[in-house]
């Protein structure tokens, strides 16, 4: 299997139903591939079926400006979006697109029992099929690793109670291994790029894949 044709499958929530998957990345170009499983999840579902996207690192306004600028436009699925904005609040930041945006914004992105509350709610919307957290790195700029681990705990169950796939990007080299080897393990599945070569990772098995980036630079 290429890196296309896992894109043309991904929606993610047919390759690991309710399961929590993480993204770890190295370089910059890779977390593209995030705005591209987004597409195709969106491309690939009814018009009913939702997604929520956390967004930890911009305000959410310039997603739909990213994706476009990557060649994965989102813009005709904005509706069926759900946004949570760490960002815009503490930045005084009022998104131009708020009238077609569904937006939740986080007052105090160091709050985890906020975050924990915000997310609650809209998983309690029986159309959402896929998550999105774009970083855990932006989470972990606002909170103590201990409370970003004990929310990582719990996101496994509500995968499973509320039949959801939830995607995790984390960019490597920021933190310790040792946290790092911890968030892994809070994931039912890791896809790990390193080079050109994906490396799946299950608690059935693993693969190694070649592939080229190009369609991502």
């Amino acid at each position: 299997m290429t890196m296309n044709d896992m894109m043309k499958i991904v929606d993610l929530s047919k390759l690991f139903p309710k399961q929590v998957v993480l993204l770890s990345t190295e370089e910059l170009r890779e977390k593209k591939i995030i705005y591209k499983i987004a597409q195709s999840y969106l491309k690939a579902t009814e018009a009913d079926k939702k997604l929520i996207w956390v967004a930890t690192m911009q305000p959410v306004d310039k997603l739909p400006l990213i994706a476009a600028d990557y060649g994965y436009p989102i813009n005709e699925y904005i509706r069926r979006i759900l946004f949570v904005d760490f960002i815009s609040k503490g930045a005084g930041v009022s998104p131009k697109m708020k009238t077609e945006m569904n937006i939740s914004y986080i007052e105090n992105p160091n709050n985890m029992v906020e975050i924990s509350m915000t997310l609650s709610d809209l998983f309690d919307d029986p159309t959402v099929g896929l998550a999105i957290i774009d970083s855990v790195n932006g989470i972990l700029s606002f909170n103590r690793q201990d409370r970003v681990l004990q929310f990582l705990h719990f996101l496994s169950p509500i995968a499973r109670e509320t039949d959801t796939t939830i995607l995790l990007a984390l960019e490597r080299s920021e933190h310790p291994k040792e946290l790092e080897r911890a968030i892994e393990l809070r994931a039912d599945a890791i896809m790990n790029i390193k080079g050109k070569i994906l490396n799946l990772k299950t608690r059935k098995g693993s693969a190694a894949i070649d592939i080229s980036l190009k369609d991502y630079e």
